[in-house]
């Protein structure tokens, strides 16, 4: 389904998480009209790196968009579509503080989550409590898409600021892949009930082509099999 969407704004433009974002971009035929991506971020060095990987992944595709590299957030993201939050103020260093500092007062150490979450979620409002008024002058129809975390607290904050918001997390969608790859059958067949908040959440339903089968796996001896296909790989 063709997705009316011509310039696209990247927040943390040197993120290497943008090539997994623009790769499936690029392999789709949903975006015909896309022609435009800006990536913005305080360091150009990154971007760059970032930038031309992401050229290559269109080329490949037989598509030329033009990308522009920018470390100032302002008029250029005029006219954006959508606009997509993938900042981290600190860099991996403040990440490693947030994961760490608690573990001395025996917390959990956790960048969406308790006092990790909550120091990540004071720094990355700061920046966006500058980003929404640019956003409301020069891109006030854009759809912001959040992904940077605590992204709970940054989706109800960049909403509150008055900004179109949406927030969206890849584990759920990973957890019904696998859950598919597990039962032999394709992901459409897979209906899960998932609750909670980024990064503290629990399936509480499992559906494969209409049956419940959330019971009978949890006393299965399946159930050891299940557990190691769709955890996490980064989470031992």
């Amino acid at each position: 389904m063709p997705i009316n969407v011509k310039k696209m704004t990247f927040i943390g433009g040197g993120s290497a998480y943008i090539p997994l974002i623009v790769g499936e971009i690029a392999k789709s035929n949903n975006f015909p009209e896309l022609n435009e991506l800006i990536f913005v971020a305080p360091t150009i060095v990154k971007q760059n790196i970032i930038s031309q990987f992401c050229s290559q992944l269109f080329l490949q595709r037989g598509k030329f968009i033009k990308i522009t590299t920018v470390n100032k957030f302002d008029k250029v993201i005029s006219n954006s579509d959508v606009i997509i939050g993938i900042y981290r103020v600190g860099g991996l260093e403040q990440r490693h503080f947030d994961e760490t500092f608690s573990l001395d007062l025996n917390v959990l150490g956790q960048e969406s989550q308790g006092i990790g979450g909550f120091s990540s979620a004071l720094r990355n409002i700061v920046a966006l409590k500058q980003i929404a008024p640019i956003i409301q002058k020069y891109a006030p129809n854009a759809l912001y898409i959040n992904i940077t975390n605590p992204s709970g607290i940054l989706t109800a904050a960049a909403n509150q600021l008055g900004i179109k918001s949406v927030g969206i997390c890849d584990v759920p969608y990973a957890m019904r892949l696998k859950t598919a790859q597990h039962f032999g059958v394709q992901i459409d067949d897979v209906y899960l009930k998932y609750i909670g908040l980024n990064h503290l959440s629990w399936i509480t339903e499992i559906h494969i082509k209409g049956e419940p089968v959330l019971d009978s796996l949890l006393n299965s001896s399946d159930l050891n099999m299940f557990m190691n296909t769709i955890k996490q790989t980064n989470i031992p």
